[in-house]
Order: structure tokens, then C-alpha cells, then sequence
């Protein structure tokens, strides 16, 4: 269940079904509510009792909102208090980890596109949850300083780790060389799901997740790998797009595969594109049909041309 569903519950079950919400923005999910509720637990919002003339913006699950106007007198504003009406029981579950124990292996710009990848992470997370269905393990003060630099005055609650635990938690580690492969029931029922925080460039860490798991002694859980039709070539495999695809699963109804394309970049896409003509497979339109990639058409068209030649 969002976030946003869990602040509407609570409204509805007191009566109120109209919230004047100011200059609010939909910065979080594209939603007025996911970010309210976000904000609620980061940042001390809250729905208090005071009228207050305005005019409606939208509605969101049965509550309409409103921001500066004349059109309506509305009872229930937001604003920073002590007094709100409302306390928010986040879900615990899923929760993300992400393992940095690879941190000081890697090279500085691997670093910094690792981190770009855990800060946009958050803001997925955001979309659907909080900053505690994320969690970070053995991560060097040198990563807390980067992230700081990244992301000065921004105000969070990641969950910092500090011994693992499992047991009694349906608990998978996210391995694209994994002996499993993911499907819509595994990545519903799971409740945490383990990912490895490392960008390798170079290819100098042969299967980096399962030295990982060995390193930090979670081998012996699932292994499991998001594949797109039995092979991983054009899957999403930034950590920000897995934790997205599994979102798409569990919150948005999606198919694996249905979240994967919808996940997968330009450059993703051309992958598969190519390996599956590297396989026998010429059908180009019905390629491009397949993962919405007609945008890509110019492109594989002058590739071809150019190869020809």
C-alpha cells in the first residue's frame, strides 16, 4: 500500500475529506499526498483544524485539495505543529538494503555514479513508501560525505544498518548471475530485498553481488535474478530502475515484464534489440513493437544502413 493511501484512510476515518494544501507540490509519485505524507514524516507536516478560503486543485483518493483562492471555505489546513490530527503508521515492508561493503574498491567516478544512482533510489522509494523502506549497510564515512555534498540541507531518515538479520523476514538478494529468476509472486511476497551497491565499469569484480553475499555472509538466501524473457541483456540494472521495477509490481499491478520495459532506457532497449537480432530474431518493427522503442527506428535504420555497406 502507498504511503498516499495510508494518509487518505486516516483522513476519511476522522471525517475529512478536504485539505487546503497552499503551495504544496506534487514532488513526490506525481501526487499531492505522496508528498504530503512524505513530508509529515520527514519534515513535521500535519493536518490541523483551521478554516481557511481556497480553491480546488484536484483530488486524490477521495480527499479534494485545494490552495490559495476564494472558491471554497475549507476546515483543514497543512502546516508544522505539535497538535496534528494525524499520525502515520508507515509500512515496514519492503524494505531495500544496499550493501556497500565494495565501497573502496571501486574507482572515484564509479562512486559518483553509484551515489547518483542510491539518491535517485530515495526518490523512487518516495513515490510509493519512505525513507525507511531504504536501509544502508557498511558504507564508509566517505560515502556519508559525498552524499551530504550531493545533497546539502536535504532532510531524510534512511535506515543505517549495522548487523544483519533475517531471520523470520522473507529476505532475496537481487543477483543477475542468480540461480533463481524473479516473478511477479516472488517479488510480491518478499519483504526485504538485498542489492548490491557497486558500479564496476571496468569489470574487475567478477560477479560482484555474489562476492558480495559471500563477504557479507548472506549467500545462503535466494539468489534471484530480474530477467526479461530467460536472459538479462537490456534489463535495468541501476539500482534506482530494480527498486522501480519491483515497486511497478507490487504497487502498480504491472507484469514483470511490463514493469522491466517500462523501466528500461534507450540504451537498454537497443541492447536487447541487438542481441535478439544476434540471435536469429530480424523482425526489427515487431523488436521495436515489443518495447516501445519507435523512437529508436532512425537510429537502428542508419545502424544497418552503415553495416551494410
Amino acid at each position: 500500500m502507498r504511503l498516499k493511501e495510508i494518509l487518505c484512510r486516516e483522513l476519511k476515518e476522522r471525517g475529512i475529506t478536504e485539505i487546503f494544501v497552499g503551495n504544496l507540490k506534487k514532488k513526490y509519485g506525481k501526487s499531492y499526498m505522496q508528498t504530503l505524507a512524505v513530508k509529515m514524516l520527514i519534515e513535521g507536516l500535519t493536518v490541523v483544524k483551521s478554516t481557511v478560503k481556497g480553491k480546488k486543485i484536484g483530488e486524490e483518493c477521495g480527499i479534494e485539495l485545494y490552495a490559495k483562492g476564494d472558491e471554497k471555505v475549507v476546515s483543514y489546513t497543512v502546516e508544522r505543529s505539535n497538535k496534528g490530527l494525524i499520525e502515520l503508521d508507515p509500512p515496514k515492508y519492503p524494505f531495500f538494503l544496499i550493501d556497500f561493503s565494495l565501497w573502496d574498491r571501486m574507482l572515484e567516478d564509479e562512486k559518483k555514479s553509484l551515489l547518483l544512482q542510491f539518491i535517485l533510489s530515495l526518490n523512487v522509494i518516495r513515490s510509493y513508501l519512505w525513507d525507511k523502506n531504504l536501509g544502508i549497510y557498511n558504507a564508509p564515512d566517505d560515502f556519508f560525505k559525498m552524499f551530504n555534498s550531493f545533497q546539502r540541507g536535504l532532510k531524510h531518515s534512511l535506515t543505517i544498518v549495522n548487523k544483519l538479520e533475517f531471520s523470520g523476514v522473507k529476505a532475496i538478494v537481487l543477483n543477475p548471475y542468480g540461480n533463481i529468476d524473479a516473478n511477479e509472486q516472488l517479488l510480491k511476497e518478499s519483504e526485504v530485498f538485498i542489492l548490491g551497491g557497486v558500479v564496476d565499469k571496468g569489470r574487475r569484480i567478477r560477479e560482484a553481488t555474489t562476492e558480495l553475499s559471500k563477504i557479507s555472509g548472506y549467500y545462503d538466501l535466494p539468489q534471484v535474478r530480474i530477467a526479461l524473457k530467460g536472459s538479462i541483456v537490456g534489463v535495468p540494472d541501476r539500482l534506482n530502475s530494480i527498486i522501480e521495477i519491483i515497486m511497478k509490481v507490487r504497487e502498480d499491478c504491472s507484469s514483470l515484464e511490463e514493469a522491466i520495459i517500462s523501466s528500461q532506457s534507450n540504451a537498454d532497449k537497443l541492447r536487447r534489440i541487438y542481441y535478439e537480432i544476434s540471435r536469429g530474431n530480424r523482425d526489427v518493427e515487431g523488436l521495436v513493437n515489443w518495447l516501445r522503442a519507435k523512437n529508436l527506428l532512425s537510429k537502428l535504420s542508419k545502424n544497418f544502413q552503415s553495416n551494410s555497406s
